[in-house]
């Protein structure tokens, strides 16, 4: 969930420049929306965010600390109300007070530094919910330590409040905030090029100038800076894995049995991996991950408490699911997936506006009908932005979770021998899937927005028993939804393509 609010603070900057760069109107709006009233609107609705979190995480401890076990839930709350309410606060900052031009106003459009300097005191917020909820989970660490040490369990030490704040930074907000603001940079750069390139032809000369007269034709300039787009995109997914990495606390998984069995797997399946990773959660997380599209650039990681708490059988579960990913190509299917969705919705949000345009009357009508003419299309573009947004992440979803049940049925398959689905294969990845759940304390009917609830992940792999592996009902679900993205995208490209030949 976590991903999403970052998402959805980053799409409030990219929707309020859009509107500025689109209309004469918003543009002038956000021209005058800045001043020095901006600044407190915008940090004191935050400070009272982050004591929020701090004060109901402290109440919530004192809870813990009565024996009151729903304390724990209060300081969940409080902590994820106030990350929720950040986000809030920072879109109708941006879109409505002027937020994101207020910083500009002060340290200049520089590229992905004003974009930073205006996340910062929402993120400030996501620190100081974590800060708070440290007092939680240092107590629920300590009571794993003490069972721990009854059981002969691997235990690991209480991270500082420090350590814990900045590993959830890492591991929550990096994964989505890096590879999305390479993306903007990536497009802010191209721009600017094209801007330049337009204003030197002459000097430039050659190809470059041929570019730039691209770039200076109005009705042409879209298109290159949409290609020099998907090239920027194509190698964000590419090289982010490598970033990824250093991102978050990985070293690289020691020789030994565990280490070549899981390398015999990836031969088993002809799955190319750059590196096996050990994720360095300090024991606060049993999961398992794979990065990257191509072999030379992809990482699979498991983390550290994984590796010391599953059996032998339960960790070749976990990698299996992850080989059953990369098998599938679940990562570039769910690219497609999401192009197909946001060009189909862009259209129809288009045709919307379109159809406001040409119903609505123009401006020019009189002070009281151009204000209200631009509130309806400002409502509009808004509108459409989340409408988009909200649509996009139902589609990620319903996608999502297929294809986590697919990879659940590929490892089931594989710890079966590969023929058909036994009892012992599907209950090997059951297991597994408890013990995640177990470990983690997530009790498995706790739905996940991407994955689903572990409980029906698990009736699913137990559905699975006696079933031919080649005929199993989710490969052909699987097969169903990649048939659909491919169509999607090949009728929207088509038809994007024939309204600029047509020139609507």
């Amino acid at each position: 969930m976590l991903h999403v609010l970052v998402i959805l603070m980053l799409a409030s900057i990219a929707l309020h420049d859009s509107l500025r760069s689109g209309s004469g109107t918003l543009a002038a709006f956000y021209d005058g929306a800045a001043g020095w009233w901006t600044v407190p609107m915008t940090l004191l609705p935050l400070a009272a965010l982050a004591l929020l979190a701090l004060l109901g995480a402290r109440a919530g401890a004192a809870m813990l600390d009565a024996g009151r076990i729903e304390g724990a839930a209060l300081a969940d709350r409080a902590c994820a109300a106030a990350r929720v309410g950040a986000v809030c606060v920072f879109a109708a900052a941006v879109l409505t007070l002027g937020w994101l031009d207020a910083v500009r106003m002060v340290i200049g459009d520089v590229i992905l530094i004003d974009e930073l300097v205006a996340l910062s005191p929402a993120l400030a917020v996501f620190c100081a919910s974590w800060a708070g909820h440290y007092a939680i989970e240092s107590r629920i660490r300590q009571a794993i330590i003490m069972r721990g040490l009854d059981t002969g369990a691997t235990m690991y030490p209480v991270p500082s409040r420090a350590r814990f704040v900045l590993t959830q930074f890492r591991h929550q907000v990096l994964l989505s905030l890096v590879p999305i603001m390479l993306l903007m940079g990536w497009a802010e750069c191209a721009e600017r090029i094209a801007d330049y390139l337009a204003a030197n032809r002459a000097v430039v000369g050659g190809a470059l100038a041929w570019l730039g007269a691209l770039t200076a034709d109005r009705d042409t300039r879209p298109g290159v800076l949409l290609g020099a787009q998907l090239i920027g995109v194509a190698l964000v997914l590419s090289l982010a894995p490598l970033a990824l990495r250093y991102v978050w606390d990985t070293v690289r998984l020691a020789p030994g049995p565990i280490r070549a069995r899981l390398e015999d797997m990836c031969r088993e399946h002809n799955v190319g991996v750059r590196e096996l990773l050990v994720w360095r959660t300090h024991g606060s997380m049993i999961n398992g991950a794979v990065m990257g599209l191509w072999g030379r650039l992809r990482y699979i990681l498991l983390t550290d408490a994984l590796l010391d708490s599953l059996p032998r059988e339960q960790v070749e579960a976990v990698m299996a699911h992850e080989l059953g990913h990369v098998r599938h190509r679940h990562v570039p299917w769910l690219i497609a997936v999401m192009l197909a969705t946001l060009l189909w919705l862009s259209i129809v949000a288009s045709a919307l506006l379109r159809l406001y345009i040409a119903a609505a009357p123009a401006p020019g009508g009189g002070v009281l009908l151009d204000a209200a003419w631009g509130l309806g299309a400002l409502g509009l573009e808004i509108g459409s932005m989340f409408g988009i947004l909200a649509g996009a992440v139902a589609v990620f979803m319903f996608v999502s979770r297929r294809f986590e049940w697919q990879a659940d049925a590929f490892a089931a398959l594989h710890l079966s021998g590969g023929k058909q689905v036994t009892p012992e294969g599907a209950g090997a990845m059951a297991g597994a899937l408890e013990a995640v759940g177990r470990l983690n304390g997530v009790p498995l009917r706790r739905g996940s927005w991407r994955h689903g609830s572990l409980a029906l992940r698990i009736a699913r792999l137990r559905a699975l028993i006696g079933r031919d592996g080649a005929r199993l009902p989710i490969d052909s679900t699987a097969r169903t939804i990649k048939i659909g993205a491919a169509a999607g995208l090949l009728c929207a490209a088509a038809l994007v393509a024939a309204s600029a030949w047509l020139g609507f």
